[in-house]
């Protein structure tokens, strides 16, 4: 912390002792409620009843790229894990000392977990499908990196819509 104090001095008004983990949270506001996800479909061409197709298809593109981007950055695809009890963190620097990655990418995994989504469901009052927020289980994808100015971080993302991503910046190491 000290160094990035010292780094920033001319920006730092004061500093804080305390969590030594910095997180970002970032979502589309407009997507984080049903009626904003249907203006974004209705806008994009998706109809309603064909939202799954759609999402599902938007997932698959989203995990094979990340795929390819982790073969051509660290030499190995996403790493699947069984259980969201794993930590994640523990295995990248597992990776990071065994492979002896110095910096950039050293991994990236995946297992289910609690999500928040939508799924078109059929109205009475409107006589056509409606998205309709819910609670579900889809694939998070965990990229772990060693940057030579942030230090050790992750980005966790949600690979289902409205696709909920989190970076963590790791302040210990």
């Amino acid at each position: 912390m000290e160094k990035l104090i010292k780094r920033f001095s001319g920006l730092v008004k004061g500093s804080i002792a305390g969590f030594d983990r910095i997180v970002f949270k970032g979502f589309i506001l407009p997507l984080m409620i049903a009626k904003g996800a249907m203006s974004f479909c209705r806008y994009s061409g998706i109809l309603n009843k064909n939202y799954k197709k759609w999402m599902m298809g938007q997932t698959a593109c989203l995990v094979e790229t990340v795929d390819q981007y982790a073969k051509d950055n660290c030499g190995q695809g996403i790493i699947h894990i069984p259980t969201w009890r794993i930590r994640k963190e523990t295995l990248a620097h597992e990776r990071q000392r065994v492979e002896q990655i110095q910096n950039g990418l050293i991994g990236v995994w995946s297992c289910l977990e609690s999500a928040s989504s939508y799924r078109a469901r059929y109205c009475e009052k409107t006589g056509y499908p409606q998205l309709q927020n819910y609670q579900t289980r889809c694939k998070h994808l965990y990229f772990y990196f060693d940057d030579d100015e942030f230090g050790f971080m992750n980005i966790r993302l949600q690979t289902w819509f409205p696709y909920h991503i989190q970076i963590c910046l790791n302040g210990r190491e």
